[in-house]
């Protein structure tokens, strides 16, 4: 043990705190939002504690509206997972499990950038992760995407590990890489586009073997299998399993399930091919020098990639971005800035890391600043996957700016001594990385696009959410108790607070319609059932044409009513019971 800390070099534990911070910093950021109010944002997580509830409950995979198509369950898995072995109340672990999530994907980038491009890389990709206003709202909402934050750093770590051709690490990356498939089958569109990218990049450009070792063709042909056998099986929507895939969302989605089959082949047939000959496919990369490429060569793709960031750029901010795209706010200027710089400067920085952050976003900001696929969503939830590469080409640019700076001070300064070096090394990179950091700190300002000028929207406020737990425990009392809503939104949220969801129902028609309510009324009676109703604002603001008047007639009672005092007469929530049943 003393040994080990003999050799402990002193610059790493340097370099280790920062990082650390950094991450403090970024988990401090996350918790602002679950702790200044008790009301999960928007729907989503509702929905999703609905899902983990009725999975849990029938034992099946079912879509929660039948006949519509099953949503991912691998998200839902890990939430279950978590729940019954935790015993954590589910309200509370997925209101503030996603800052978990957020903390991991943070080391991740730590770790990830620390391998590949150094610990001053690290800090400053950590703290760029921590500080990027669209990845800190995407780690504080259960979704599928805080999970994608979470787990791509270390799929991308060992996706790198195999491509050196440390085939054991196809242990870590095709379990992530499956669970993905389950948790969001739509990001394989991007991964696969940033493979493509990636392959371009090593091709064309290939970085020195002095920097990084070059492509192991077996771990070329096994990182294939990886990510094209998960595509593979998103484009056949695994048999029904992972969702609708690009097959159900997509115009001519069932064109994605024909060909599904040639990209499973295609996709594993250089592993086959190597196992089947015995031989690898080193012919067919490229042999690399060990030093670097020419200085005019560089510098040529350099303007080549300065050049397609501006013709992709100029169009799209003349012609307008998509819904809710606003790149400024959501990853501020600072970030957007020092990553284009690093993307201009990307082949003098050449390397695995360098080349898989400048692909994702080369994949994924064409997709951001336009929307191809007319979608109302896509772009501005691919922003998060922007910030990703972008959060990368700075950690790694970071990283050369220091080493950089350090040979520069080196070769003006006389050598130190092995200790003296050690320690002054570390502090002299961190010079310009400090005035990174106090750049990115300008967008800890920034937020959410204008739209959601407040950040996440709230179905309820929180004396409205109050309310409708306390709903939920008077219809517990009785397990046939059923609750009735007049909207979808208190609806989807007794559903996630209540401890069998199916007792709650959303039925419009109960409003409007008469003849089926007095039938639903009298069939309550004659089975003993109890029959609740819930009165709220989204009621009487979303269906103008319900009508409420009956239950001012005896045939109901009020239970109990909430908010009206406590914030104003428009949030009042009423509940009322159906008189006359005897259980």
């Amino acid at each position: 043990m003393k040994g080990a800390l003999r050799n402990l070099d002193p610059a790493h534990l340097i370099g280790a705190v920062p990082v650390a911070l950094a991450i403090a910093l970024g988990a401090l950021l996350r918790l602002s939002d679950p702790l200044s109010t008790p009301v999960l944002p928007a729907e989503d997580p509702f929905t999703h504690m609905v899902l983990v509830k009725e999975h849990l409950l029938t034992g099946t995979l079912d879509p929660l509206n039948p006949p519509g198509g099953l949503y991912p369950p691998g998200m839902h898995a890990l939430v279950a997972a978590l729940w019954t072995f935790t015993g954590v109340d589910l309200y509370q672990l997925v209101r503030f499990s996603p800052v978990l999530l957020g903390a991991l994907a943070m080391i991740g980038t730590a770790v990830l950038l620390w391998k590949h491009a150094g610990r001053v890389a690290a800090f400053v990709g950590t703290l760029a992760m921590a500080l990027a206003p669209e990845l800190i709202h995407r780690t504080t909402m259960m979704a599928p995407t805080a999970v994608d934050l979470a787990l791509l750093p270390f799929l991308f770590f060992a996706l790198l590990e195999v491509l050196e051709g440390k085939l054991a690490w196809v242990g870590i990356a095709a379990p992530l890489a499956v669970f993905l498939v389950f948790a969001h089958p739509w990001l394989y569109g991007l991964l696969a586009l940033t493979g493509v990218v990636f392959a371009v990049f090593a091709l064309v450009l290939p970085w020195p073997t002095t920097r990084s070792p070059r492509l192991s063709s077996p771990g070329f042909a096994a990182a294939l299998a990886v990510v094209g056998g998960s595509l593979g099986l998103v484009l056949s929507t695994c048999a029904g399993f992972c969702g609708p895939g690009f097959g159900g969302i997509l115009p001519y989605g069932n064109l994605f399930t024909m060909i599904a089959p040639l990209v499973l082949v295609l996709s594993f047939l250089p592993a086959v091919f190597l196992v089947v000959q015995s031989d690898n496919l080193e012919r067919w990369l490229p042999e690399r020098d060990a030093g670097p490429r020419p200085v005019w060569l560089r510098a040529g793709v350099s303007l080549v990639l300065a050049l397609a960031l501006v013709g992709v750029t100029w169009p799209a901010l003349a012609g307008g971005l998509p819904l809710l795209v606003d790149p400024p706010r959501m990853l501020g200027w600072p970030l957007l800035g020092l990553a284009a710089l690093a993307f201009v400067l990307l082949p003098f920085m050449a390397g695995r890391l360098a080349y898989l952050a400048g692909a994702i976003a080369t994949a994924t900001y064409p997709l951001v600043m336009y929307n191809p696929l007319g979608s109302p969503y896509w772009p501005h939830r691919t922003v998060v996957y922007l910030g990703m590469g972008l959060v990368l080409l700075v950690g790694v640019a970071g990283g050369h700016f220091a080493r950089w700076a350090r040979v520069a001070w080196e070769d003006h300064v006389a050598k130190p001594s092995p200790v003296q070096g050690a320690l002054e090394r570390p502090v002299v990179a961190m010079a310009p990385v400090l005035l990174v950091a106090g750049s990115l700190g300008g967008a800890v300002f920034a937020g959410t696009p204008s739209h959601y000028a407040d950040g996440w929207y709230r179905l309820y406020e929180p004396c409205e959410m109050e309310a409708m737990h306390d709903v939920s425990e008077v219809a517990e009392q009785d397990p046939d108790a059923v609750v009735v809503g007049g909207d979808w939104r208190p609806a989807i949220v007794l559903s996630a607070v209540t401890e069998n969801p199916d007792r709650v129902w959303y039925k419009e028609t109960f409003w409007v319609d008469e003849r089926e309510r007095k039938d639903a009324m009298t069939l309550a009676r004659e089975e003993g059932q109890p029959l609740y109703v819930v009165e709220d604002r989204h009621l009487r603001n979303e269906h103008p044409d319900a009508d409420a008047s009956f239950l001012e007639s005896e045939d109901w009672r009020v239970v109990d009513s909430w908010c009206s005092e406590e914030i104003s007469p428009r949030h009042r929530v009423v509940l009322h019971e159906l008189t006359g049943v005897q259980g």
